[in-house]
């Protein structure tokens, strides 16, 4: 998504779940990349994958990250978009 900075900054607060106030701490440079997602694929965990990133201070394991995180959102739009529940050992540990 492209869009002006304030509403990246809120829409990034409000993602993690902090007030839209919170977002005036959350610096956006020009043509930088954010990416918001998911902790352990629990949409009952929204985090910030990545914040303010300009081209330059792309790493090549920063862009292997985000191809990473794309294929997996491809797979998951593929397989019709449901996360599945983790798997629970007998005794409810993971």
């Amino acid at each position: 998504m492209f869009s002006h900075g304030h509403f990246g900054r809120i829409l990034a607060a409000r993602w993690i779940g902090v007030s839209a106030q919170t977002a005036q701490h959350f610096l956006l440079s020009t043509a930088s990349i954010s990416i918001l997602g998911f902790e352990h694929n629990s949409t009952k965990e929204p985090v910030i994958v990545l914040w303010n990133v300009v081209e330059n201070q792309l790493s090549n394991s920063s862009l292997k990250r985000i191809a990473a995180d794309r294929r997996a959102i491809e797979r998951w739009e593929n397989e019709g978009g449901e996360i599945a529940p983790p798997a629970v050992a007998p005794g409810g540990f993971k």
